[in-house]
């Protein structure tokens, strides 16, 4: 999803908007830590693959 410029764009966009840290541990993401976009609302469940749909969890936040 963040392989290509337009998806580091939107990787730097969901960061900042969430201050450098994971939507459910509140802990720093960082070059070094695990994680994941997250869809807020699955796809399957008709999410969109928009920044608002979307937030970053360290890959432990991700399995809970």
């Amino acid at each position: 999803m963040f392989g290509n410029k337009e998806g580091r764009r939107k990787f730097v966009t969901i960061w900042r908007r969430q201050k450098g840290h994971c939507s459910v541990c509140i802990e720093r993401i960082t070059a070094d830590t695990e994680w994941f976009a997250h869809y807020i609302e699955s796809r399957i469940d008709g999410g969109k693959d928009n920044l608002t749909n979307l937030t970053l969890v360290h890959k432990n936040c991700h399995k809970g």
